[in-house]
């Protein structure tokens, strides 16, 4: 996967922000945010730089009646850079 820059307190990626908070450099952690949570298709896909087909399963998720419909992230913290 290539790496994507996020500026904490942005909520660029809903439910990721009080993920990284108290992160160290070189950390890593499994993040379960719930659809709802984690925002829209367009806000994701344009964050991750994602195919049609990626996109289109990421739009199909979203639309899912399933209320414990969740999104898995895995973290890794490779480098922090002060504002």
């Amino acid at each position: 996967f290539e790496p994507v820059k996020l500026r904490i307190g942005k909520a660029e990626i809903g439910g990721l922000d009080e993920a990284l908070v108290g992160m160290r450099q070189g950390g890593v952690r499994r993040v379960l945010v719930p659809v709802p949570i984690a925002g829209l298709p367009s806000q994701i896909s344009s964050k991750l730089e994602l195919g049609f087909g990626p996109r289109r399963q990421l739009e199909r998720q979203v639309n899912r009646p399933d209320p414990d419909n969740i999104f898995f992230y895995e973290l890794s913290l490779d480098k922090v850079q002060g504002v």
